[in-house]
């Protein structure tokens, strides 16, 4: 899952990082308010998905494309609903900082931070699960300028600094099918 903004996207990268982490801060703070309301999700049966072949593997990729999609990431999702053989991938339009958390996540992943190109620039391995919503210790990824990241059941494939995956004109095709 993405800490997001969609309001200030025109603003400078590191400006966006400090304007993110104090989000992810107040929305730690107010956890602790929140009511009980059922968990949110995404529904991955409406999300627009495709076949990313990788090596041997051939995954059914989820396209995480719009800031709310993107936020929510797999948060909520049991590990029966989502198979060694999905992934969710988000398609950013440029590459830009970005950085994950496991909050509300059931089984650990494998984060995968590709540039513009679909080139492997940095791989966040076994990222632990973490479903305790009031949690103050919510594992995060470093910061990474990408403009695509992969979500995979932790384990599922020897991912490499690096290695091509097959993601070059994703963005553009996905803003294009937009219009």
């Amino acid at each position: 899952m993405r800490l997001t903004n969609p309001i200030i996207p025109h603003i400078s990268p590191y400006i966006r990082i400090i304007y993110q982490t104090a989000v992810f801060m107040m929305l730690l703070m107010a956890e602790g308010t929140a009511g009980a309301a059922a968990p949110a999700k995404n529904d991955l049966s409406t999300l627009p998905t495709i076949q990313l072949k990788v090596g041997k593997l051939s995954f059914k990729t989820y396209l995480a494309t719009k800031p709310g999609e993107q936020t929510l990431g797999l948060s909520n999702i049991k590990d029966d609903e989502f198979s060694a053989q999905e992934a969710m991938l988000f398609v950013y339009p440029n590459v830009e900082p970005l950085r994950f958390w496991m909050k509300e996540t059931y089984f650990n992943l494998d984060i995968i931070f590709c540039d513009q190109d679909g080139k492997v620039i940095a791989v966040a391995a076994n990222m632990p699960a973490n479903q305790a919503p009031s949690s103050s210790q919510i594992p995060t990824t470093p910061t990474i300028s990408a403009q695509y990241v992969l979500e995979t059941k932790a384990g599922i494939y020897p991912w490499k600094v690096g290695m091509i995956l097959p993601l070059a004109g994703l963005a553009a095709r996905q803003v294009k099918s937009k219009d």
